[in-house]
């Protein structure tokens, strides 16, 4: 077999593993977009979620110390019937 023949199969199947080698870096250059837009879009609803908890942990709060004002609004009612009926 000649010098050229050899180096022609060789050329070739380096041009196959180069196609594969391409292939393969677009693909994960396609990956690392997606990657990289899902996080600009996950890093405002992250940041949302956080506030909604804040949101939803003051209201509980809030509606926990109301009820707790309403006991004690309660009791000082019947403190004070019971004091007015002696």
């Amino acid at each position: 077999m000649s010098e050229n023949k050899i180096l022609a199969q060789v050329a070739a199947s380096l041009k196959s593993v180069n196609d594969g080698v391409n292939t393969l870096n677009d693909q994960a250059g396609r990956w690392a977009e997606e990657f990289r837009y899902r996080q600009y879009l996950e890093l405002p609803l992250t940041t949302e979620v956080m506030v909604m908890e804040a949101a939803l942990k003051v209201v509980l709060d809030k509606a926990a110390l109301e009820e707790e004002y309403r006991k004690l609004v309660d009791e000082m009612a019947i403190l004070m019937d019971a004091k007015q009926a002696e």
